[in-house]
């Protein structure tokens, strides 16, 4: 099962698209700056290069998010696998065991609309979405688990 992001507005996004590339390419332009000068490079350069392409990165993944973001949820074997989509890669993967398990609705008001946030949780650990669907499909979905489990207890 997929659950989808709802995508940002086109300006927010092309900003933070902006910012992305701009902090990719600040520390690039510095250096060329430095060597243009005739300064040497210093060890603080390179700390910059780092923190200016750590940014580079975080940005891309919140512009990409915003863009082609989905979670992924997968009931297989007695357990709940899901990991988050970003298109180009994905987040860290995680699992629980499904043989006790609890999903719940965590409600949310969001200006005028009623969202609902998806909470699995297992003795073993919890899962949390973090992308806010409409309160109905939320409790579709948790309709739909709960119909999983109990063919899957059957068969």
């Amino acid at each position: 099962m997929e659950v989808h992001t709802k995508n940002a507005p086109f300006l927010a996004n092309t900003f933070i698209g902006f910012l992305a590339i701009s902090m990719f390419l600040l520390p690039i332009m510095s250096m060329i700056m430095m060597i243009k000068m005739g300064d040497q490079m210093r060890f603080g350069l390179f700390v910059g290069f780092g923190f200016f392409w750590f940014l580079s990165f975080w940005m891309t993944r919140q512009f990409l998010w915003n863009l082609y973001g989905k979670e992924v949820l997968t009931f297989k074997n007695r357990r709940i696998y899901y990991y988050s989509d970003f298109k180009y890669f994905q987040d860290s993967r995680k699992e629980i065991d499904a043989t006790t398990f609890d999903v719940s609705v965590l409600e949310l008001q969001e200006w005028d609309e009623k969202l609902g946030q998806l909470v699995f949780t297992s003795s073993k650990g919890v899962i949390e979405l973090a992308t806010k669907v409409p309160l109905k499909d939320a409790e579709d979905i948790v309709e739909h688990f709960q119909k999983l489990i109990t063919a899957h207890d059957k068969a």
